[in-house]
This record gives C-alpha cells, sequence and structure tokens, in this order.
C-alpha cells in the first residue's frame, strides 16, 4: 500500500501523535509498504535515527497559532498540494489531526477519490482544550461549534480509528457515524533496553511525562503532591516534558517553595525512555489530565512495570484499570491520598506492577499495526469496488 500520513503535530513538538506516526510509519515501512508524511514545517527537522530513511517526510509552511502556538496553520488547499499528491499517488490518506492538514486531507481525498481514515487522537472540544480560548472557550457555543467541527472531520472519513473502547463511545455519542475501529495506541517495545540510567532517582518517586501545557491539568498535579508531601517530606514528583507552560509551572513551584520535592527537569530523550532503567526508578506514573485519549507516555510506564495514578476519565480508565488506582478527576486530595497509599504499601504496588506489565502486552507496534494494516486494506479494497 502507498499511505500518506497527515499530522499538525509533528517534530520538534513532543508529543504522543508524533510518537504514534513514529512508530506506526517505521512498522508500515518495515512491513514493505510505501509511506509518506506531510508535516508542517518547524525548525530543527526531525533527526536521523528517529524514523526509517525510507519514509519520505514533505513539509508544508505553517504559522502558530495565536493560543498554541506550538501546532501550525498552513493554507488549506493549493496547487502544490494537487502536484503532490499527483507525485505520490497514494492508495489511503491517514489524518493524524483534525486541523487545518486534516482539512486539506479531507478536500485532496475528495478531489482525487482516495479513501481516507481519520484518527481520533485529542479531545478539542473538552473544556480544557477550550480554555487556550480565554473566556470564549468557556462557553457552551465554543463546546457546540468544536464538536460540529469534529463532526465534519470524522463523519467526512471512510473509517475512524480510536485508540479506545471508551473513545469510540464518546465519539459514537456526539453522533460520529463513520465506522469506528478500536485499535490500541502502542510503542515499539522492540527497542526497550534496559542500560543504565543517566539520572539516579530515590524512591518514593512519582513521574509525569507529557506535554508541559494548560490542558494537561498539572495544577492539580502539583496541588495533589504539596498535601501528600505535607503527610510524608520524602515524597517527590518529577515533570519531564516541554512546553508553553514550562516557565510559569517552574515559578509557581519556586514561588510555593516547593522545588526540593517537585522537579520540572524538562524534555528527555526518547531514547533515555525506552532504552535505559530511568522509568523503572519511580514508584508510579502519575498525572491529572482529563483529556486524554490514551497516552502514549502511560504505555511505555506498563513496559516499565509502572502502577498508573490518573483521574477516572474515558482516557486513563483503561489504562489503568487493575494496574492503578483511579482517583476524581480535579481533586488534589484524592490524588494525595493515592500517592500515599501506594508509598505506604509495597505489597500493593508490587502487585499493580506485575499487572501493569501484563497489561502492556495489549501495546506492542506489531500487535496494533497488523490490526491497522488489515483496517487499510479493507478500505481501500471497498473504496475500488464501488468505483467499479
Amino acid at each position: 500500500m502507498r499511505i500518506l500520513i497527515t499530522t499538525d503535530s509533528f517534530y520538534p513538538l513532543m508529543s504522543g501523535v508524533l510518537n504514534y506516526v513514529i512508530v506506526t510509519a517505521n512498522t508500515l515501512v518495515a512491513r514493505g509498504h510505501h509511506i509518506d508524511i506531510l508535516a508542517t514545517r518547524d525548525t530543527p527537522k526531525i533527526p536521523r535515527g528517529i524514523i526509517n530513511p525510507q519514509v519520505k517526510i514533505h513539509y508544508v509552511d505553517g504559522k502558530g497559532l495565536f493560543f498554541y502556538p506550538e501546532i501550525k496553520f498552513t493554507s488549506i488547499i493549493g496547487v502544490k498540494d494537487v502536484q503532490r499528491i499527483k507525485r505520490i499517488k497514494p492508495d489511503i490518506i491517514y489524518f493524524q489531526t483534525p486541523g487545518t492538514l486534516g482539512l486539506k486531507s479531507i478536500i485532496l481525498a475528495r478531489m482525487f477519490a482516495i479513501p481516507l481514515v481519520g484518527i481520533f487522537h485529542t479531545r478539542i472540544a473538552s473544556k480544557e482544550y477550550l480554555s487556550y480560548l480565554g473566556n470564549l472557550g468557556k462557553t457552551d457555543t465554543a463546546q457546540y461549534i468544536a464538536w460540529a467541527y469534529t463532526r465534519y472531520c470524522y463523519n467526512s472519513a471512510d473509517l475512524v480509528i480510536s485508540p479506545s473502547i471508551d473513545i469510540k463511545k464518546e465519539l459514537q455519542k456526539h453522533q460520529i457515524t463513520t465506522p469506528i475501529t478500536v485499535i490500541n495506541n502502542a510503542i515499539d517495545h522492540k527497542k526497550i533496553k534496559r542500560k543504565t540510567s543517566p539520572h539516579s532517582i530515590k524512591k518514593p518517586a512519582f513521574v509525569y511525562v507529557g506535554r508541559v501545557s494548560r490542558d494537561k491539568n498539572l495544577s492539580t498535579l502539583i496541588a495533589g503532591f504539596m498535601l501528600a508531601h505535607q503527610k510524608n517530606a520524602s515524597i517527590k514528583l518529577y515533570i519531564i516534558g516541554e512546553g508553553h507552560l514550562r516557565k510559569k509551572l517552574e515559578e509557581t513551584v519556586r514561588k510555593k517553595h516547593a522545588s526540593e520535592y517537585i522537579h520540572i527537569l524538562g524534555p528527555l530523550e526518547n531514547k533515555i525512555l525506552l532504552e535505559t532503567r530511568f522509568l523503572e526508578q519511580f514508584t508510579a506514573f502519575v498525572t491529572m489530565s482529563n483529556t486524554e485519549v490514551q497516552p502514549i507516555s502511560i504505555i511505555e510506564a506498563l513496559f516499565r512495570g509502572l502502577p498508573i495514578i490518573g483521574p477516572d476519565t474515558a482516557g486513563i480508565r483503561e489504562l489503568a484499570e487493575g494496574n492503578g488506582i483511579l482517583v476524581k478527576k480535579n481533586s488534589p486530595t484524592a490524588l494525595a491520598r493515592a500517592v500515599l497509599d501506594i508509598t505506604r504499601n509495597p505489597k500493593l504496588r508490587e502487585k499493580l506492577s506485575q499487572s501493569s506489565l501484563t497489561r502492556a502486552k495489549k501495546h506492542t507496534a506489531e500487535a496494533a499495526t497488523t490490526i491497522l494494516e488489515d483496517a487499510l486494506a479493507q478500505c481501500i479494497t471497498h473504496a475500488r469496488s464501488k468505483a467499479r
């Protein structure tokens, strides 16, 4: 198959979408498929060694959105887009994001009668994402428009991929009528090694890995750890990631005199997370984000045997049931209680750790790509039979 993957979220913005695109493209190329990626241009370009050189990356110029500069706004359609499609001749287009490149994918698929598949990575209609719009984002109208736009994008596709059953139900609840196939997010577990970590972590220590942005609800995470620290002064939190909120978060931690036990490390190479025993040193993975679909960072934590602590929401529930502690969302008190429980109870921690390793087996790149490969092939076959 000749597959064109389009994404508004790409390097150097480290995100679950980027990790998904890299793993999917590399695995599909290894299986003999031709993969092209259309992404927004930024600097620096993706370094060598991260993505298979057989994957062809095409860039389009874009400008950062005023309320979310990491995401680029591009032209919807142009002569170059038409010329590019004629050169690539994709059998199918697979869009990752419902931004301007998502719209470009829809238009090009219709112009050239190419089957179109979209994956639902981001809950853009959530209140947390809409908060980027300020007071406008707090209105019911904003949420209505966001869901209307989401419906347009995904109902324009021939097939929708949902990483979890809960998210599929949410999409159907909001009138996404396109057929939906559930395919778990995954990582290339063959890259997981157990080299010595360049960072030494002393337990009890908890880790968050992800974007440092408003939608991740990091203020609740920090508030919860401040409460836990009052009960157990040895507890530490490490926040790993980059984003527009990083400087503000660092300032908040300093002002609250929490720098000794809340450490904001910034971004770490994925190589460190996958190839060293860095993550294995932590007591558990923690998040209080309410906007997740199925975070790659949590899946990486599963492969390291980390228990998961997170809010009882659709995007977290399927990754933490039986191998973690689900807490009331937006509750620092509930988070603190879970952190203290898992710190005090080594038997519970070990039980949850083993359950995480078992759950991880469902999230290998081979398993996920086999299902995706079949879904894309069926989509192409169906489109061709309709055209006859």
